[in-house]
């Protein structure tokens, strides 16, 4: 776990000095029988990392990469041996996402993961909804904010 340190956000822990063994915990912790995940690829992305921040596995949908960051640690986490998030300005990123869609008309979903989207500030979140929504694709945030940040929302 030496490339993959434990981080729980201020919010778990106050739950957990409450409640020890809240189920939260288990998720973030190496206590207990884990879900180890020994491949670098288990779900068979990076084939399809058509550009820095883009993967495009599924013909309708890319996924894309903002942030690299997480509010926390899951100890399950499938994207801890990756090196895919290379950070670049979100303008650059934008840029980069509006391109192949001109060119790939059968996307019609972006989903944002990584990282935790929603770890980047107000401003960010808004600059980049606002580009992307004006690319006229159904978007799609993966977070885990509600279960590790709540109060972000």
């Amino acid at each position: 776990r030496e490339n993959f340190p434990q981080k729980i956000s201020e919010y778990v822990l106050n739950k957990l000095r409450k409640d020890p063994n809240h189920p939260l915990f288990l998720q973030l912790s190496d206590a207990g029988p884990a879900e180890r995940v020994d491949q670098s690829d288990p779900t068979v992305e990076l084939p399809y990392r058509v550009e820095s921040n883009i993967i495009h596995k599924y013909s309708s949908r890319i996924l894309v990469f903002f942030t690299g960051t997480c509010f926390c640690h899951c100890r399950f986490c499938f994207w801890r041996n990756r090196d895919f998030y290379h950070p670049q300005p979100h303008e650059q990123t934008l840029q980069t996402i509006e391109n192949y869609l001109n060119k790939h008309d059968q996307v019609v979903e972006i989903i944002i993961s990584g990282g935790d989207f929603l770890t980047l500030d107000d401003d960010e979140i808004t600059m980049i909804l606002k580009r992307l929504a004006g690319l006229g694709r159904m978007i799609r945030i993966h977070s885990r904010v509600l279960s590790f940040q709540p109060r972000r929302l």
